[in-house]
């Protein structure tokens, strides 16, 4: 049986430390990235497509975020706290709405 099996789980000594879990809208967090149709895109096809996926990205993010969060104040809890504290780690930057990466020519 692989590592983790019920066969190989022993109590916890008694002086361990409570590890929470995961919280449930962090393990929740996965995001695919954007279905590209199998054609020639437009530009503004490839805008949207593009604004979708960095939304996408921010999300997990932000997911990513809450998450290294708490492992920190878990990491706090039992003494171990080399590194950078979360507050010390930048928020995730949400993109900007309206980018207008792809300047549409005029028409003459």
């Amino acid at each position: 049986m692989g590592s983790g099996s019920v066969e190989r789980l022993q109590p916890p000594p008694p002086d361990a430390p409570n590890i929470p879990a995961l919280p449930v809208d962090v393990a929740a967090c996965e995001r695919a990235p954007v279905d590209t149709p199998d054609r020639e895109l437009d530009a503004g096809e490839i805008e949207r497509l593009w604004k979708t996926d960095r939304a996408a990205l921010a999300k997990v993010n932000a997911c990513l975020r809450r998450a290294v969060c708490q492992y920190q104040d878990v990491r706090e809890g039992i003494g171990r706290v080399e590194g950078a504290a979360c507050e010390s780690i930048a928020p995730v930057e949400t993109p900007a709405p309206r980018l207008g990466l792809f300047k549409r020519k005029k028409a003459k």
